[in-house]
């Protein structure tokens, strides 16, 4: 398998020559621009096929499949080229990679692509808000604030809530967890720019911030959390939710943000003597760092015993994946987190 890992730059290279070839033809070349952004995708592909493989979950590369189908398709792209990328990226797999790796590569391709040309409407996603939720039209309300650019408007009607009802869990599950969905929903749909997620995203960061004294209500414990995102991944809010709900259960909860190298999550562990590390990776090409980082906590001395728990896309998709990688335990979201990293500092 670290065949596919070490030579993913000239596979992918190797791969775009071939489709350009029997697709574009000579007379038509290419764009420096689309050049660079077909090896960048292409390479996302490889990697989410490689890390398929090596926990021997196919099920990964065709939900990765089906998401850039959705997306791609959405911002103009057409299937048939898409499929046509896909197949050369297989071909060229199946010329290149030893067995038993060429067989598992084609294996896996073949499914993706056999589900991605099944027939059917346009890729859609259902909304994320539903009106019989708690809090629905609360989530609404930040939603369209939100969307408006109107970012005191949508604190204000967080922090009213807060101040009215007092429960922080409510608004973290039926109003930001939701709208933050909703918001990824809309981008992935080409219903809103990538500047118009991001500035979404920092909004919703910063209303977390301003809820945090209203977290404080449980007496502490003692056990302690260290909480991170796996390095290179860019997605944080959700394990910064999820460290919250920790410290909302009693915790001592050090949440270490996004693209953390792996020796510094490693040293914080270390020296906050965490009772748990937990990891999310989002992406499901990240999964190998979140084995990588489990094997170095376990390789290291002081820390061999502290509990590991994961969680994340990937995991979510395929539950069993936790243990595939080493980890003590996984939650589904933070509710569950909680309750898992619970169990794993009393037995």
């Amino acid at each position: 398998m670290d065949h596919l890992l070490h030579d993913i730059y000239p596979l992918t290279e190797k791969i775009l020559d071939r489709y350009d070839a029997q697709h574009l033809g000579p007379a038509c070349g290419t764009t420096p621009v689309r050049r660079a952004k077909s090896l960048e995708d292409m390479q996302y592909h490889l990697w989410t096929l490689w890390e398929a493989m090596a926990t021997h979950r196919p099920a990964l590369f065709a939900s990765y499949m089906d998401w850039v189908k959705t997306t791609l398709t959405n911002y103009g792209l057409d299937l048939g080229d898409i499929l046509a990328s896909i197949e050369a990226m297989r071909d060229v797999l199946a010329d290149s990679l030893p067995e038993p790796q060429a067989t598992t590569a084609r294996e896996y391709v073949d499914a993706a692509l056999h589900q991605l040309a099944l027939p059917g409407a346009a890729p859609h996603i259902d909304s994320f808000l539903t009106p019989d939720a708690p809090l629905a039209d609360l989530a609404q309300e930040v939603l369209h604030a939100l969307l408006y650019g109107d970012r005191r408007l949508a604190i204000q009607l967080v922090q009213t809530e807060a101040l009215t009802n007092k429960n922080v869990k409510d608004i973290y599950l039926y109003v930001l967890q939701p709208v933050q969905r909703e918001v990824g929903r809309l981008w992935q749909m080409r219903q809103l720019s990538v500047a118009m997620e991001h500035y979404c995203s920092e909004t919703t960061q910063l209303m977390m911030s301003q809820l945090y004294p209203f977290l404080l209500t449980a007496s502490p414990h003692g056990h302690v959390l260290v909480a991170t995102s796996v390095s290179r991944e860019q997605h944080g809010i959700g394990m910064r939710m999820v460290a919250d709900f920790f410290e909302m259960a009693g915790w001592e909860s050090y949440y270490l943000g996004v693209n953390t190298p792996a020796d510094s999550i490693l040293q914080t562990v270390i020296e906050r003597q965490a009772d748990v590390l937990a990891i999310s990776a989002t992406m499901t090409f990240h999964v190998g760092l979140v084995r990588e980082l489990i094997a170095a906590a376990r390789n290291t001395s002081t820390i061999a015993g502290t509990k590991i728990l994961v969680g994340g896309g990937p995991f979510n998709l395929v539950p069993d994946l936790w243990k595939e990688i080493g980890a003590d335990g996984y939650g589904r979201d933070a509710i569950e987190a909680v309750q898992v990293a619970g169990q794993l500092v009393t037995n």
